[in-house]
């Protein structure tokens, strides 16, 4: 089977903001309970801690989803990129799809021009 390498990229762009939306989550969550503290009823259905904590689990549900493909991805990956010959294209490649950099990072830490460095992804 083939690894979309398209998809992988659109996955690895978008696990910083899902983890960004469980932090956020777990920030609102947390601020709904000195909301329910001054409450005489403790709040009712569709109170703000329950949406706060309905929010934060599907936040959690995503960020896991996107974790779980891209660890699959990468682990039938790997070999593939074992086996490139050039060093620099093998350690561009690991960069790139294993840890998750940017073109532009990858050719700042290895000092190189970034068009060669696309040239290199592509």
């Amino acid at each position: 089977m083939a690894v979309d390498l398209r998809r992988m990229r659109y996955l690895i762009n978008r696990e910083p903001m899902a983890r960004l939306r469980v932090e956020r989550a777990m920030s609102r969550a947390t601020k709904c309970t000195t909301i329910i503290t001054g409450m005489p009823r403790g709040g009712s259905s569709g109170s703000p801690v329950e949406r706060g904590v309905s929010d934060l689990e599907a936040a959690k549900e995503t960020l896991a989803a996107i974790r779980e493909e891209l660890r699959s991805m990468r682990d039938e990956l790997r070999p593939r990129i074992a086996a490139v010959e050039s060093p620099l294209a093998r350690m561009t490649l690991e960069m790139r799809y294993m840890d998750g950099y940017s073109a532009r990072e990858i050719s700042y830490r290895l000092n190189y021009d970034r068009s060669y460095i696309y040239r290199i992804l592509q």
